[in-house]
């Protein structure tokens, strides 16, 4: 722990340091599962099964060089939830928008060959 006349001269609070340093391991969890840094409060989702699921696909899809689109993401989500019997559940821009901040999911123009693309499909 640090003692207090170390932190005289820094800018941050020493009850501050200590609630860091409480959470410590939820915070190191995050980051493994590459959750975004950047929030200030972790917000879960309500069906928090669907967004492991489709993070799940995701990450299978990026693997194969698959570029993913975010009516993609919308469509197997609405496919997600269906099968998990939730017919109220919209994939709606906003869902999409949440889930891609929660899983720090950006999107960017993927340039690959045209051989390696005619493989996948």
């Amino acid at each position: 722990m640090l003692a207090c006349d170390q932190l005289q001269g820094s800018l941050v609070a020493a009850n501050h340091i200590q609630s860091i340093l409480a959470k410590k391991d939820e915070i190191l969890e995050h980051y493994s599962a590459n959750k975004n840094a950047h929030c200030k409060r972790a917000r879960l989702s309500q069906l928090k099964n669907v967004d492991e699921a489709m993070y799940e696909w995701y990450q299978k899809a990026r693997s194969k060089n698959i570029p993913v689109t975010g009516p993609m993401l919308q469509e197997k989500a609405k496919r997600a939830t269906e099968e998990l019997g939730d017919a109220a559940f919209k994939a709606s821009n906003g869902w999409l928008d949440r889930f891609k901040k929660r899983y720090n999911i950006t999107s960017k123009v993927i340039v690959a060959k045209q051989e390696a693309l005619a493989k996948t499909l």
